[in-house]
């Protein structure tokens, strides 16, 4: 199998990274330790959805998995370091002991279960370089998919509208919105929600959600 070139790589997570963390300023979780056992949660749960990934044999899912642990472990990296060092720069080294697919599995869910997450997070990015030769497209397309949760404010003429729309749709209630701006100035609208009736399941903090006839699914190649 072809590999992606590793500095390419690099240069695309530090993008990667540098996004999530704007990413959740946007959507109101700034780089404090507030939010580390909410964030601890997702990665463990983005973590369990991966493994099981790691051991079916279907590729998109498993670069799928692999995808979101690069989300969620960096910004718990950030949280837990107190500061975003991982946006700027990165080693550029990938798997440098040659460890095999089955092994970085096998260690990524000791990772997990340690904790010891700049390890989860060193272990995804081998993992997503061993098995994904389009990995600079595929992460593109996961951070324009993310942000394509926001939508720019010159985009949507009745945010009121858009809300209603949501809560119609029948899966959350108590959606509202606010105007958020982007490190770029541009403004975006971000819907949230305060209760799942699929779940049956009231948010201790709003969730973000998506926007109906925005949001786009991340369209990976493999």
């Amino acid at each position: 199998m072809a590999r992606v070139n590793k500095q390419e790589l690099a240069t695309t997570l530090t993008a990667l990274y540098a996004a999530t963390e704007e990413f959740n300023r946007i959507g109101g979780k700034r780089i404090s330790t507030d939010f580390i056992e909410s964030q601890k949660g997702v990665v463990m749960e983005e973590g369990k959805e991966t493994i099981l990934a790691l051991l079916e044999n279907d590729n998109k899912e498993r670069c799928d998995g692999v995808l979101d642990i690069l989300v969620t472990a960096s910004f718990m990296v950030m949280l837990q370091d107190g500061n975003n060092d991982l946006t700027k720069g990165h080693s550029g080294l990938f798997n440098v002991d040659g460890k095999s697919y089955e092994v970085l599995a096998g260690n990524l869910l000791t990772d997990l279960l340690k904790e010891d997450w700049i390890s989860v997070l060193e272990c995804a990015e081998d993992i997503l370089y061993l098995i994904d030769p389009n990995a600079i497209t595929n992460i593109l397309e996961v951070q324009e998919s993310n942000f394509s949760k926001y939508v720019p404010v010159e985009k949507l003429a009745d945010p009121e509208q858009m809300c209603d729309d949501i809560e119609s749709d029948g899966r959350y209630t108590g959606v509202e919105y606010n105007v958020e701006k982007l490190n770029n100035g541009g403004e975006v609208y971000v819907f949230t929600a305060t209760y799942d009736v699929k779940e049956k399941r009231a948010f201790d903090k709003p969730k973000i959600v998506k926007p109906l006839g925005f949001f786009k699914e991340p369209n990976l190649i493999v």
